[in-house]
């Protein structure tokens, strides 16, 4: 073979690698009707499962949504019910836009390795107290 150029074996035959290994070689007939039938019939149930998948953690993740506003709704409320005048200064957008953003050790992570790291410290100081 010159140049990496490839010849292959008529007829589904199998060529050997230069380190032995016996591969097949992909035949040059066509598919027949039937096989492209059942082809498209298994892809277009794989679509449909794949679909119907989506739709129902687009629906999960919506609800999750939906319940974290709400519990949101609440804290703010429970936050006003117990510091009454000075809540507005703390709930301002501001306030809490840069609450979100200043680092070190925060409640909330800028980034999903600080979140993790957040996560997996207790269980380090765990499992070398052990």
């Amino acid at each position: 073979m010159l140049g990496g150029a490839r010849t292959m074996p008529a007829g589904g035959a199998k060529r050997t690698t230069s380190t032995g290994v016996s591969v097949g070689v992909r035949s040059d007939r066509k598919m027949s009707d039937k096989q492209k039938v059942e082809r498209r019939e298994r892809n277009r149930e794989h679509a449909k499962r794949s679909r119907i998948r989506k739709k129902f953690l687009l629906e999960s993740l919506q609800q999750s949504v939906a319940l974290l506003k709400d519990e949101n709704d609440k804290l703010r409320g429970s936050i006003r019910e117990h510091l009454g005048p000075e809540a507005e200064e703390l709930l301002k957008k501001e306030n809490l836009a840069e609450a979100a953003a200043g680092g070190g050790g925060g409640l909330i992570a800028g980034s999903s390795s600080d979140a993790n790291k957040v996560l997996d410290d207790p269980d380090f100081s765990f499992i070398k107290a052990l």
